[in-house]
């Protein structure tokens, strides 16, 4: 009692004192009236701001460089389009956090002693968004509708280790010339040879020319989803940008789409793991701009962006809100063995050695990588910690001491008698800006002389096809995760190289059969091979990132930069 007495007294005192000043000095009724606004104006803006976060809690909104031209997976061609397929559809199989392939829509799946038939149970909680279920018959469509060439579809080379696909190839090919059979009938394409059956309304059966151990890894991608064949044949070219006729079977389904700035999902309530959806809204803003999406982002208002700013890159990658990635990709040159003097090893290493990496990469603002001196990147999970490399990459100093004792080996000391030869690429503000430096270091290094020769993509690729270059802009990021993708490009009968190597050939002809570490250890040898040949450059591995808030939980980003936001959550802090 005594206690709360004294507290009374307190209050009264103080209330009293401030009265006191109040009423008799002017500068305290001004410093009063100016701290009470101030206190007014924070606790508007800290209303306004909770009120904001509080509204945005369950909703993610997100940055993708270009807008789709569809959400039709046949049509599918980059990562930002698939982006938004993986949170609408799911196929078979998705890839989940580790990068692996597990099962989605469907429940079980069955692979026959010979590794060539594989039989899928579609699960019989996956639903369309009306609630239909997802049927075998679903993915039949699907799959002959993506590898059917009239469609031209980005990803129909999924299919071509199915059985019938080279037939429909062939048939095409001799459609197109007006060809007629045996019997005179002209010839025409029939996607029913694609071995993709529907055994009943809930069994997928597919049967392969030959053991892939990466085709589940193909079952996770958007070529591979199914398609609601009753709404999307009705509706072939408009179903998938029109909310009203939009049917996916995956967590989130079309709500609103405003062309040339944003759309956005909603939940899916058929989805068969509803349960596990938190998020309520998701919306992807089309931002070209990096630097207009990094604004966005420091604004929160976006909380995830794979568009990168060009300013300051270096500067805003090492914010905390940047998470960065080794993506299973590698940049390299190739070298035409049919092309003198390129044929010699001493000058294929000489030019590889000649290169600082870490300074190559330092001048070039767009690029993002990490030095390299092998082809297989550590984007491959634990890969490369086995793996040896070819050379020091970050050891420049040492490397070009080297280049310049096997040149003169060679007969070109200090890049004497060194004919003139030329540098092909594909016209970007990229790749000029390496081309550029390339020029420069084999200039400064080895007292050689490079011509640059800018084409367009297609043609890079017709040039190198037919062995016209000499030293040649080369890359390739695998779609998912398996190593033989970068090696198969290197076999005999398959590189740009002109290089022939009989146990290289053989090595990936058993990784086709095999799996695990024992597929890893022939990797290994395999890349081995092509590395002491000096076949290729390496110059970086490929990385990306993104800016993320830390107000996103659950979600995840495979290492070819598809977002999933399916179990995601958006707190208020």
């Amino acid at each position: 009692m005594k206690e709360k007495s004294e507290k009374q007294s307190k209050i009264k005192y103080y209330k009293e004192r401030f009265l006191f000043h109040y009423t008799r000095n002017k500068r305290f009724r001004i410093l009063s009236v100016v701290t009470g606004l101030i206190l007014s104006v924070l606790f508007v803006l800290l209303l306004s701001f909770m009120i904001v976060r509080i509204g945005n809690a369950g909703k993610v909104s997100a940055a993708i460089s270009k807008e789709p031209d569809s959400l039709d997976p046949t049509f599918c061609a980059d990562a930002e389009t698939e982006t938004v397929l993986v949170n609408c559809f799911e196929g078979l199989m998705k890839i989940d956090e580790d990068g692996k392939p597990v099962k989605a829509a469907a429940s079980d799946y069955t692979v026959s002693a010979d590794g060539l038939v594989y039989t899928f149970t579609i699960s019989s909680e996956s639903k369309w968004s009306d609630g239909n279920p997802v049927k075998a018959s679903d993915f039949v469509y699907a799959w002959r509708r993506t590898a059917n060439p009239y469609n031209s579809s980005a990803y129909a080379d999924y299919f071509s280790n199915i059985v019938g696909y080279d037939k429909i190839l062939d048939d095409f090919d001799k459609e197109q010339q007006n060809l007629v059979d045996e019997e005179g009938n002209y010839i025409k394409a029939q996607m029913s040879d694609l071995w993709v059956k529907a055994a009943d309304g809930n069994t997928l059966v597919v049967k392969l020319k030959e053991k892939d151990p990466s085709f589940l890894y193909k079952c996770a991608s958007a070529a591979f989803f199914p398609l609601y064949e009753e709404m999307v044949k009705p509706f072939s070219r408009i179903w998938s940008t029109d909310k009203d006729r939009f049917f996916s079977n995956g967590a989130f389904t079309l709500s609103s789409w405003m062309d040339g700035s944003y759309l956005e999902l909603k939940p899916n309530p058929h989805y068969r793991d509803a349960e596990n959806v938190e998020l309520n809204h998701i919306k992807f803003f089309f931002i070209e701009d990096g630097d207009e999406a990094k604004k966005m982002f420091d604004k929160s208002t976006i909380l995830f962006s794979s568009v990168l700013p060009e300013k300051n890159l270096k500067k805003v990658t090492t914010q905390k809100d940047f998470v960065s990635y080794e993506s299973p990709g590698t940049y390299f040159l190739y070298f035409n063995l049919n092309q003198k003097p390129f044929d010699d090893i001493r000058v294929r290493r000489a030019l590889t050695l000649a290169i600082d990496r870490e300074k190559l990469i330092g001048e070039t603002a767009s690029v993002r990588g990490t030095a390299a001196s092998t082809l297989i990147s550590n984007g491959f999970n634990d890969f490369r910690q086995a793996g040896e490399s070819l050379f020091d990459a970050t050891d420049a100093d040492d490397n070009i001491a080297k280049a310049k004792a096997l040149l003169k080996e060679a007969g070109y000391e200090n890049g004497k008698g060194f004919p003139s030869f030329e540098y092909l690429f594909n016209d970007n503000t990229y790749s000029r800006e390496t081309a550029e430096i390339l020029q420069k270091m084999w200039k400064e290094n080895l007292g050689i002389d490079c011509r640059l020769k800018s084409v367009s993509w297609q043609k890079l690729d017709d040039m190198r096809k037919d062995g016209e270059f000499a030293v040649a802009k080369g890359g390739a990021i695998a779609p998912y995760n398996d190593v033989t993708l970068m090696l198969e490009g290197f076999t005999s009968k398959n590189n740009f190289c002109s290089w022939n190597n009989k146990e290289y050939d053989s090595l990936l002809s058993q990784m086709i059969n095999s799996q695990g570490d024992n597929k890893n250890n022939l990797a290994h040898k395999a890349e081995r091979i092509l590395l002491n040949d000096w076949v290729i450059c390496p110059l970086y591995y490929y990385t990306e990132g993104y800016f993320a808030s830390d107000r996103i939980e659950n979600y995840y980003v495979t290492s070819s930069g598809i977002a999933y936001f399916v179990n995601a959550d958006v707190g208020v802090f």
